[in-house]
């Protein structure tokens, strides 16, 4: 969602819906098949550029990243960033993020292939670091984009700016992890969730709307759950508390996602649910 109210949700048709606060919508089908993850921006108000990662199929099914340019809820201008990467036969998963350092970070799965994650010259079972227009940043070490290996099936990625943190949600590890870097180096520390959950999505609260949640990660569950699990961490990143956010009537979540105005929205098979106090 950006900071104009622009609400943007791809669907498993493998089109891309626009909806503005303001009134006003449009849908674009993008031709692939199956849509893993929508960004913005950040500034999108301005650019009206976002980022769509998806599968495509010319027998095996590959990842493609695209850049287009939203005009009247419409999609165009599609500039292909990356593909041609192999994604799970199975069930793909991958998922995009901007960091505060304004890099946009791409998280693909294994391929169905585990030893590709450890894999050097694979891209596959990576967290990616590229500059805006797909190239691999000056500051990245060794020139390579890779930030990050060794995941299996990663759905969700969340940036946390005052902790600096990447954090990571792995369906098939059942696992978030944390990402961060200091002195060009990443280090990782995995969370383990209650009942070896696997998580579909994740989200960090750090804002000023709902203070009470300051810091605490929201977790989607790939199982069919009407909640959202809050998660409070203790200062040395281990976890204090849980506590299920069920929305009644809802259905199942499965993806929840922090707005700039510090809403939070859940998605489920039919419908996008606002969460705000009153």
């Amino acid at each position: 969602m950006g900071d104009d109210g622009t609400l943007v949700v791809g669907d498993r048709r493998g089109a891309v819906r626009v909806v503005r606060s303001g009134g006003g919508e449009g849908e674009t089908a993008l031709g692939g098949e199956r849509i893993l993850d929508v960004v913005l921006d950040p500034d999108f108000a301005r650019s009206h550029l976002l980022y769509v990662l998806d599968t495509v199929s010319a027998g095996p099914a590959t990842f493609r990243l695209a850049r287009y340019r939203e005009l009247d809820g419409r999609l165009g201008e599609r500039a292909v960033l990356l593909d041609g990467v192999p994604a799970s036969p199975a069930t793909p998963a991958g998922a995009l993020a901007f960091g505060t350092d304004g890099r946009l970070y791409v998280a693909l799965d294994d391929g169905g292939d585990p030893e590709a994650a450890a894999t050097a010259s694979s891209y596959n079972g990576k967290v990616l670091r590229l500059s805006p227009d797909g190239r691999v940043p000056a500051d990245q070490p060794a020139s390579t984009p890779v930030y990050a290996a060794e995941l299996r099936a990663p759905r969700s990625l969340a940036w946390d700016g005052p902790s600096a943190s990447l954090w990571v949600a792995d369906a098939a590890a059942a696992r978030v992890t944390r990402l961060r870097t200091t002195n060009r180096r990443t280090t990782a520390a995995v969370v383990r969730l209650p009942h070896d959950e696997s998580p579909a999505s994740i989200a960090v609260y750090r804002a000023a709307l709902m203070p009470h949640f300051a810091g605490d990660l929201l977790v989607t569950s790939i199982d069919d759950a009407p909640s959202i699990l809050r998660v409070r961490l203790t200062t040395a990143g281990t976890v204090a508390t849980t506590e299920p956010l069920t929305l009644l009537g809802s259905g199942s979540i499965r993806l929840v996602k922090v707005a700039p105005d510090g809403a939070i929205y859940a998605l489920t098979d039919d419908a996008v649910v606002r969460v705000a106090p009153r």
